[in-house]
């Protein structure tokens, strides 16, 4: 069980790490994108689409009999 947790940690720091990009794009920077699809990918419903559909992902992958994203048994090599 307690690989599945790392999983989801993994994967939810990732989510923040990208949820705090949109911040510093909304706040620190000017938010001057080409187009409007550009900026839509920074939209917060559509972080959220991400977020779920990941989790959504990693808990289909282990019911499927994938490993782990951090599982020792995969090289490097294969990971990547």
């Amino acid at each position: 069980m307690r690989k599945f947790a790392n999983d989801y940690l993994v994967y939810l720091l990732l989510m923040a790490f990208l949820a705090s990009i949109k911040l510093s794009i909304d706040y620190l920077f000017v938010a001057q994108f080409r187009a409007v699809s550009q900026a839509l990918v920074f939209d917060w419903k559509f972080i959220g689409i991400w977020t779920v559909a990941g989790l959504a992902g990693i808990w289909l992958s282990h019911r499927t009999g994938f490993p782990s994203m951090m599982d020792a048994s995969v090289s490097h090599l294969h990971r990547f």
